[in-house]
């Protein structure tokens, strides 16, 4: 983690100091900078680096940019652990209103957004709200034709798991016998990305009192190599 954080820096101030100190590419820098020095829990270093990017990102080429999803998204947790999870909350609400006025409410990167903002609500324990970002997400890939995008498919199974844990749990496995195909077409047979689809699957059918052979073949799969 020292080497990557060495050098990030040194890559920032190769930057800085023959481009330009608000260059584009600085907020990725900037973003790989923060992410680094989460898990050495340098929470106030790694808010700073996020902030420094996306401060780049809103100044040069706006918060609709797609870097800008994964950095919020990233941001977040920090911002959570630093005990500002409503500056957090704004930002993704900030950021869908930025990449529905560059783009239109109905373009996939709007329900990318979506999903990540879903998922910081399911981090802070607000199923409801949860939902209907990731109700409204699925609407926006299906209708443009977008469901073998990667956060589609974690959209599909963050929804079931919600529907699962508010009761509907028919519902829920539903929706996740439906995307299998699409899992094993994106990821193919002997993916982590597949097994964690084939766990979240065999959890829905428990969920609704079946133990049966399906089950175990979920299951058996799981424990292959």
């Amino acid at each position: 983690m020292a080497g990557a954080e060495k050098q990030l820096l040194e890559a920032i101030s190769l930057i800085k100091n023959n481009i330009h100190d608000k260059h584009p590419y600085l907020a990725l820098y900037h973003r790989q900078l923060g992410a680094v020095r989460v898990p050495l829990n340098r929470w106030e270093d790694a808010e700073q680096s996020f902030r420094d990017c996306i401060g780049i990102l809103k100044n040069q080429v706006g918060l609709h940019h797609p870097l800008a999803v994964r950095a919020v998204e990233n941001f977040s947790p920090v911002l959570v652990k630093r005990n500002k999870r409503n500056e957090a909350d704004e930002l993704f609400q900030e950021l869908i209103r930025a990449t529905e006025a560059k783009s239109g409410p109905r373009h996939p990167l709007v329900a990318d957004c979506r999903v990540a903002y879903g998922q910081f609500l399911r981090d802070c324990s607000r199923p409801n709200d949860e939902r209907l970002q990731l109700e409204e997400a699925m609407k926006i890939y299906r209708q443009t034709r977008h469901e073998r995008r990667i956060r589609y498919l974690v959209g599909v199974r963050n929804l079931a798991q919600n529907l699962g844990a508010s009761g509907q749990r028919e519902d829920a496995e539903k929706m996740l016998r439906d995307v299998m195909p699409l899992v094993q077409a994106r990821f193919g047979d002997s993916t982590a990305e597949l097994a964690i689809f084939q766990s979240s699957l065999a959890s829905a059918i428990l969920n609704r009192g079946r133990a049966d052979e399906e089950v175990e073949g979920c299951l058996s799969r799981l424990a292959s190599p």
